[in-house]
């Protein structure tokens, strides 16, 4: 998740440069209205992404979306409003962020556990709605109407407050640089963990081919995790032996080991997220249905999957 949120926010200068040049050659009202669209269909398209690279994906593009909404609408509200309002209404738009992170607070304390990860995306096509209050109820730009501006214009500005630009993408640059390098070394750890268990399986061998004395070779345990983001009844066995059968309530976060391999059954496959020695596994099955996977040393397979709950 550090991976899908660092390609967000690093996606979002290019949608900010992409979408203002759009709302200086096309005007600022059909650009914002656009760029509302592509984020509201992308965060909701994000809810039913199969794996995890396809999610990576999505929320890529939605940092691009996500970078063209503040400087195309703050450039319209700007130029639409009378000058002596400025200072409040930027005020206002600041306070944006905030309202933003306390619905979404809400949103997950009173609908979490009924509706899951995949359905909190879903929740970002709402704002789509604003399409409609933007098209009827908001008039564009009178600057844009007067004076449409021209590329030329822009990098003539670019030059004229050159060192300032450059602060500004060398902050961005730093800001990007140090999130990445933090997700770099989480999936590093997971990679490394990941060899380990594979590589000491074959130096283990060889010893024992070298060596007929010697005893079999002790194979790498499995650490199971298993997180649950709604609640749904979960069955693991361990080499055989069952270990869990029962109702997890959302939130919940287990621990397993075993030496060969693990079965795992969910009743709402969507509800379960799995790691396998620190690497996250792909759904047991399709949202809303039920799904088991086998997890040995050797490899990951869906053995069922997808079969739809009576």
């Amino acid at each position: 998740m550090t991976i899908a949120i660092w390609l967000t926010l690093g996606m979002r200068p290019v949608g900010a440069f992409l979408f203002g040049l759009m709302a200086d050659r096309f005007g600022r009202r059909p650009t914002l209205m656009l760029d509302i669209l592509c984020y509201s269909a992308l965060g909701f398209a994000s809810g039913f992404a199969p794996s995890l690279t396809v999610l990576f994906v999505l929320r890529a593009l939605f940092g691009i979306a996500m970078g063209g909404e503040w400087g195309v609408g703050s450039s319209l509200t700007m130029e639409t409003i009378p000058p002596s309002t400025r200072g409040v209404i930027s005020g206002l738009l600041q306070a944006g962020y905030p309202c933003g992170y306390l619905l979404a607070s809400i949103t997950y304390a009173l609908l979490f556990n009924h509706i899951g990860w995949r359905g909190m995306f879903m929740v970002g096509a709402i704002p789509a709605l604003l399409v409609i209050f933007v098209r009827m109820g908001v008039e564009e730009s009178p600057s844009w109407k007067e004076r449409p501006p021209k590329p030329e214009q822009m990098w003539k500005t670019v030059f004229r407050r050159f060192p300032l630009f450059v602060f500004v993408i060398l902050l961005m640059l730093i800001g990007l640089f140090y999130a990445g390098r933090y997700g770099w070394r989480r999936f590093a750890a997971h990679r490394a963990a990941k060899q380990s268990a594979v590589s000491s399986s074959p130096a283990q061998a060889s010893e024992a081919i070298s060596s007929p004395d010697a005893a079999a070779p002790s194979v790498s345990p499995l650490d199971l995790s298993v997180s649950t983001s709604a609640a749904t009844r979960v069955r693991i066995t361990a080499d055989d032996k069952l270990l869990l059968d029962a109702e997890l309530p959302a939130g919940e976060t287990r621990h397993f080991s075993a030496k060969q391999q693990f079965e795992v059954t969910a009743g709402d496959s969507s509800a379960v997220l799995l790691e396998l020695n620190g690497q996250a596994m792909p759904p047991l099955g399709a949202p809303g249905s039920s799904g088991t996977m086998v997890l040995s040393q050797k490899d990951l397979r869906q053995a069922s999957g997808g079969t739809t709950r009576p």
